[in-house]
This record gives C-alpha cells, structure tokens and sequence, in this order.
C-alpha cells in the first residue's frame, strides 16, 4: 500500500504555494484542544482559498472562450472559404487556445484538491469533536 502525498502545490494567483496535508490534517493526541481550536482559521483559510481558485478558474474559462474565438475569427478572415468544423478543428489545435486550456485544467486541478482538504478539515473538527467528549467523560469516571 503507498502512502499518500503529504506535500501539495498549487498555483495561487500566478505563485506557487507549498501545503503539508498531514500537518494540517494529523490529530495530536496531546494536542486537541489547540487543534480544535485552530481549526475553524482552517476551515476559513482553505475555503477562502479554494474561493479564489474557483474564481480565477471561472474567469480562465472566459479567457478560453475568448480566445478561440479571437483565433476562429482570424481563421475565418484567411480563409473564408473554410468549412465550420474544420475551423473548430484547428482552433482547438491551435497554440493560444492550448495555453489558455492547460491553465484551466491547472486552476480546476487546484480547486478540486483544495476542495477535498477543506472536507478534510470538516471531518477532522467532528472528530476533534468527539475525542473531546470522550476525554470528558473519562476525566468524570476518574474522579
């Protein structure tokens, strides 16, 4: 069985942003109280972020649009003549369009992994939740 990826990086606003997962996500037996303390910043930190991804990948889909049709367009103008399908055909290959399109792929990659670490960070809150409880009722049970 492999271990999981522990680093990611995303691309947050053209820089590059390093997230140790584990670190975030590991639950220290003698730490619970500050972790569930610390954990609603979280949950508002990686939200916000993934709010912003999410953002910049709805606008890269309008640069996408734009752009094949910029490109259609000065297709259409050489060659009149062209048939729909095969102007559609070499937008879709072209350089520009290519570019705008592997940025999207990278901004939609980054919204659905940080979507998944903020579901993370939920779980662990209810489960912060209930080693509290539980560390609660042996302290009761011990006295």
């Amino acid at each position: 069985m492999s271990t999981p990826q522990c680093k990611l990086v995303i691309n947050v606003d053209d820089k590059l942003q390093d997230i140790n997962v584990k670190e975030i996500t590991r639950i220290d037996p003698l730490m619970i109280n500050e972790t569930l303390c610390e954990n609603p910043a979280n949950i508002a930190y990686f939200g916000a972020l993934h709010s912003r991804i999410k953002s910049a990948a709805e606008k890269q889909e309008w640069y996408v649009k734009k752009c094949k049709a910029q490109v259609g367009l000065v297709y259409r103008k050489d060659n009149p003549k062209m048939s729909n399908n095969y102007i559609e055909d070499l937008v879709g290959a072209d350089e520009k369009v290519l570019e705008q399109y592997e940025k999207l792929y990278s901004l939609r990659e980054s919204e659905n992994i940080l979507y998944s670490l903020v579901w993370a960070i939920i779980a662990q809150k209810e489960e912060l939740i209930a080693l509290s409880a539980n560390m609660r009722s042996e302290m009761r049970l011990a006295t």
